[in-house]
């Protein structure tokens, strides 16, 4: 066998393989995905990508009739020459769309415009499915044109108003996101809020009292007063100072204010401290701890809590201490001293009690006396009276 006959023999299966890769491919026949609101018409561009070249189809079409209906078919570019026909095949929820020319097409795109319109009932998706016919799809050749013809799905559009409520939420969402860690924000977690998380908020105080997440405290000093409504917009601030006045009730109800004044006065003058809100910060540290240790062996529980703040607000709370308990001391000797003037009234009391029961009987003396007095001043007068009368009787004799 000639080089020549050889070379000739592996150019035909060259072509032949090539020309059967050709044929074996498939064009695809689709039309993208879209959104309709009810009502509304729009046009549909059926498309063909990989055209090796066709000169007649015949396309199949099935829409569901409870949701779609088709206004009319219209040519596209690549069937801009040649006979086109919609009229065949015609039922409600299909149609068949038919095309032939003289020679073959080869380009890609637009094979026809379906014209739909939604109806009112068009709340969910909705299938277009497209097929085609073997038999009548072909080239110029006559040779069957294999197609893969892809389904266009249609879904509902929202109305305007939803539109407007969906997008009013996605900014809502999106404002809430953007303000989390800030105070005065929601609580996620109710259990985080009661140990003092910043950024917590309570809506409703009645709720929150009842363990319910997402309350709300809009003030401080109503939020104490137990108002609903309140908000604070310092929660560590607040949890602190919360913390500061159970310390100062437990102390003062468990200790002396001279037992207080003289574990503070003690402190303080070891340190050589004259204000708890000033001087050296290292000697005001120093006195404070010794201060809460002290307390704390004294069997002050709340001292662990206050041990946990800066050393201001631990020095401000030593400070209200001494303070609280230096007015309990005044008040503890002022009545100290009535109780003195009391004894004393009594024990002069006494003495005058004895001379007013001796006044009592002197008193007792002369009211005995008086009326003897009376009745001596009555015979005097009566005795006047008769002289008087006999005396006027004898002049008359």
């Amino acid at each position: 066998m000639s080089k020549k006959y050889i070379l000739v023999m592996m150019l035909l299966l060259l072509f032949g393989q090539a020309s059967f890769v050709f044929a074996d491919s498939k064009a695809k026949i689709y039309g993208e995905d879209l959104q309709i609101a009810a009502g509304e018409a729009k046009k549909i561009p059926i498309q063909i990508q990989g055209n090796a070249g066709v000169m007649g189809f015949k396309v199949h079409i099935e829409y569901p009739e409870g949701q779609l209906s088709v206004l009319g078919i219209e040519r596209g570019e690549v069937t801009a020459k040649g006979s086109l026909n919609d009229n065949t095949g015609q039922t409600p929820g299909s149609l068949d769309v038919l095309w032939s020319s003289t020679e073959d097409v080869t380009e890609d795109g637009v094979l026809f415009y379906v014209a739909v319109q939604s109806t009112e009932e068009m709340h969910k998706e909705a299938v277009i499915k497209l097929t085609y016919s073997q038999n009548d799809t072909f080239n110029a050749k006559w040779e069957d044109v294999e197609w893969e013809c892809q389904d266009i799905t249609i879904s509902a559009e929202m109305p305007d108003a939803q539109k407007k409520e969906d997008a009013q939420k996605k900014e809502d969402a999106q404002k809430k996101e953007s303000e989390e860690g800030k105070a005065g924000d929601q609580i996620k977690n109710i259990e985080g809020y009661k140990e003092g998380e910043v950024g917590d908020q309570i809506e409703n105080m009645e709720g929150y009292k009842e363990g319910e997440t997402g309350d709300k405290i809009e003030d401080m000093e109503g939020y104490g007063e137990g108002e609903t409504g309140d908000k604070i917009e310092d929660i560590e601030g607040y949890v602190q100072q919360k913390g500061i006045a159970e310390f100062l009730d437990e102390t003062s109800a468990n200790m002396e204010s001279a037992q207080i004044l003289a574990v503070i006065e003690k402190e303080l003058e070891q340190n050589s401290i004259e204000s708890l809100k000033s001087g050296d910060k290292e000697a005001l540290e120093t006195a404070v701890e010794h201060i809460l240790e002290t307390l704390e062996q004294e069997g002050i529980e709340s001292v662990q809590t206050v041990k946990t703040y800066s050393l201001e607000q631990k020095a401000e709370a030593v400070a209200k201490l001494y303070q609280m308990a230096g007015q309990g001391r005044m008040a503890t000797e002022a009545e100290d001293a009535g109780n003195d003037m009391d004894m004393q009234s009594q024990a002069e009391g006494g003495g005058a009690g004895s001379t007013g029961i001796q006044g009592q009987a002197g008193g007792e003396g002369k009211d005995g006396a008086a009326p003897i007095v009376l009745f001596l001043f009555l015979g005097a007068f009566l005795s006047v009276i008769m002289g008087k009368i006999l005396l006027d009787r004898r002049k008359r004799k």
